[in-house]
Order: C-alpha cells, then sequence, then structure tokens
C-alpha cells in the first residue's frame, strides 16, 4: 500500500485490428527522493554561502570570471554585486598581483583545494590589504568552478609587526645593559687590580723604610766596634 513515483510512458498501438495501449512504467521514487536532498543540500550551501562570515565568491576555475559574490565581499571592497558579476577577478581589480592568482591556480589544479594562501586584496576605493585565501573546487554546468573565502588578516598582520618591534626592541634593550654590565664589570676589576697595585706600593715604601733603619742601626753597631778596638 506504499505509495510510489512513477513515470509513465504510453502509446497506441494496434493487435488485430484492436486499438490497444501499451505503457511503460518506471519507478522513479528515489530519484526523486535524491534530487530533492541535492536541492535542499544546494539551498544550505547557498544560504552558508551568502550569511558566511568572510567575504567569498564563486568564480570560473579557468579564467576567474565572477559568478557570485557575497554580501560581506561587496561590502568589505564596497562593490556592488551588478558591478562584479560577469568581470574576472582580475578585470574587476581583485588581485594586487596577477601573479599570486596563477600560483594559485597552479596549487589547485595540483592539490585539488586551496587553504591559507596569502596574498594582496584591492578595494574599490584602491585600498590594498592582505588577505588569506581558501577554495574549493565544484562542478557546475559541466565546467570546474572554484567557491572562494576570502579573510581579512590585516589586523593580524599589525599584531605580529607589533609583536615584531616590542621584541626587537626587548632586544636591543638587554644588549644595552648587557654592555653596560660588561663596562661596570671591566671597570671594577680595573680599580681592584689598581687598588692592589696601591697597596703593593705601600707594602714596597714599607718594608724599604724598615730595611733602611736596620742598615742605619746595623751601621751605627759597626761604627761602635770599630770605636772600641
Amino acid at each position: 500500500g506504499t505509495a510510489i513515483q512513477v513515470s509513465l510512458s504510453a502509446q497506441i498501438i494496434a493487435l488485430d485490428s484492436t486499438p490497444c495501449i501499451i505503457a511503460f512504467i518506471l519507478d522513479i521514487t528515489d530519484r526523486l527522493r535524491s534530487e530533492a536532498e541535492v536541492d535542499q543540500l544546494q539551498r544550505r550551501l547557498a544560504t552558508a554561502f551568502r550569511v558566511a562570515p568572510v567575504a567569498a565568491c564563486v568564480t570560473r576555475l579557468t579564467d576567474g570570471k565572477l559568478i557570485d559574490a557575497n554580501e560581506r565581499l561587496l561590502q568589505e571592497y564596497s562593490w556592488t554585486r551588478d558591478e562584479l558579476l560577469g568581470k574576472t577577478t582580475i578585470e574587476a581589480g581583485l588581485w594586487g598581483s596577477e601573479e599570486d592568482r596563477l600560483k594559485m591556480v597552479e596549487v589547485i589544479r595540483r592539490e585539488g583545494h586551496l587553504f591559507n594562501f596569502e596574498s594582496i586584496g584591492v578595494g574599490r576605493d584602491g585600498r590594498r590589504r592582505p588577505m588569506s585565501l581558501s577554495a574549493e573546487v565544484f562542478e557546475m554546468e559541466g565546467a570546474p568552478h572554484l567557491v572562494v573565502f576570502i579573510e581579512d588578516i590585516s589586523e593580524r598582520k599589525q599584531a605580529a609587526a607589533e609583536r615584531e618591534r616590542y621584541r626587537s626592541h626587548l632586544e636591543e634593550q638587554v644588549a644595552s645593559r648587557t654592555a653596560e654590565l660588561a663596562q661596570a664589570k671591566e671597570a671594577a676589576e680595573t680599580a681592584q687590580r689598581g687598588a692592589k697595585a696601591t697597596c703593593m706600593g705601600f707594602e714596597l715604601v714599607k718594608q724599604a723604610k724598615a730595611g733602611k733603619k736596620q742598615y742605619a742601626s746595623a751601621r751605627k753597631k759597626v761604627k761602635a766596634n770599630r770605636d772600641r778596638w
């Protein structure tokens, strides 16, 4: 008693001069179910594409012709959909380097996808900003196309540059402090050597005076003995 979807084809024929109908009935329940699932999936993907939190576009792989662009891309790059669609990404001026697109296509043809490919994007106002691209290939109307997600990494690059400047500043401070400590150590060692030399000088003078006194005393004794004799 289960209802099924069928495709019916029929034709009138004559059998012994009697008109008859020959019919072919094909169960297409599974096919229609699969088509409905694919259509539902496409609708979900289209929704995800439109509301993605990063800029995204659909382009033809062979030449980069823009087929669609989401709202985030239009907002970030200050374009309207009508101004972009039908142009290639190079014609629209979205790439800061045409060579980078060739490299991107080469990677996709070799690996079938792209992940975190860094390049330069250009907005309608000419402002250049670092971007990270991730892309997948899919077939549409018998031709390979790309769905590309574009992340503006300006803040990430700026933060990295600030961390590098801070690290360099710390290294300079450490190097300067190390040099100061080395100079202070050298000065202290020099002063210590000078103090030792001074002490040795005083000791030599003291010893010389004592020797002189001993010599004078001995001389007096020799003279006294001589006078006695």
